[in-house]
């Protein structure tokens, strides 16, 4: 829906003649996602995800505020000690990655999920006397989705392991000596293919993050905001990972906009002119 709602807000803004025809075709979208991702769901097994990792930076801006030693009342301590100890939750806090919180084995899940009104409260609450650690403690969260500096794993040897001296994909697509060895190693020879200077933005999640908003303000600047719409999934894409961001620098979270590249590059060269206007 995080996709979808920007969307459906920017069309409103640009095709004014036609909000109620979209607006009703969203509403159909929306409907449908709703009733695939609920009834349809829930009848053919599949759970959905555990509050946990919708509140995923509100628990890292908690638990940076207990780690560092900071004030809190005794109501906020009761609640969230209901959920884990304070004492586990200050030694198990990285500030890389909930997963240290959420899988660690003093954290109730079940407690979360049935105290998660009474969580939010507290939350908000800290908020206001904790502004530094919060804004701290989300800028380590959301690190690799803004900053080109920094990077992750993107090939496992649980992958690179399928591939044998016989039967090698990566050399065989590429042609690249520095993958035709053995392929027990990938991971590490991929790590050097891809911090080459020519080919590190492609392998980099931010870059390909501020090449679509530095696509937007072009666009915006030679007056064709309205191919915007365009980019606007992926937008609603990397805010939902701003807002609930599990982990610093996942490559699979933000993938779309590596396979939307080319798209991406092309949009600015398109001359909206030559099209009937959709506002007609």
């Amino acid at each position: 829906l995080l996709a979808i709602l920007p969307t459906a807000i920017w069309i409103s803004v640009l095709f004014v003649g036609r909000r109620l025809k979209l607006f009703s075709l969203f509403a159909v979208v929306i409907a449908f996602s709703l009733v695939v991702q609920g009834p349809l769901f829930t009848a053919i097994g599949i759970k959905p995800s555990p509050l946990v990792e919708a509140l995923a930076i509100p628990l890292q801006q908690v638990g940076a505020v207990v780690h560092n030693n900071e004030e809190i009342t005794d109501e906020q301590a009761e609640v969230l000690s209901a959920i884990i100890p304070l004492e586990r939750l200050a030694t198990v806090y990285n500030n890389t990655s909930v997963d240290w919180i959420k899988f660690d084995s003093q954290f109730d899940r079940k407690a979360f999920a049935e105290q998660g009104g009474e969580f939010i409260k507290v939350w908000l609450q800290m908020a206001p006397d904790h502004p530094g650690s919060y804004l701290r403690a989300w800028g380590w969260q959301t690190l690799g989705y803004w900053d080109v500096g920094t990077e992750n794993w993107i090939i496992t040897k649980s992958t690179s392991a399928f591939f044998t001296p016989t039967q090698n994909l990566m050399y065989q697509v590429t042609g690249l000596e520095i993958l035709a060895t053995d392929p027990s190693n990938l991971d590490q020879r991929y790590d050097a293919i891809r911090h080459l200077p020519v080919v590190y933005p492609l392998f980099n999640i931010a870059s390909m993050v501020w090449l679509t908003l530095a696509v937007c303000v072009i666009l915006v600047a030679s007056k064709r905001a309205n191919l915007i719409l365009a980019l606007v999934p992926l937008l609603g894409l990397w805010l939902s990972m701003m807002l609930s961001a599990p982990t610093y620098c996942e490559f699979r979270y933000l993938f779309a906009f590596h396979l939307c590249l080319p798209v991406t590059l092309l949009i600015p060269f398109l001359n909206p002119t030559r099209y009937q206007s959709l506002d007609r």
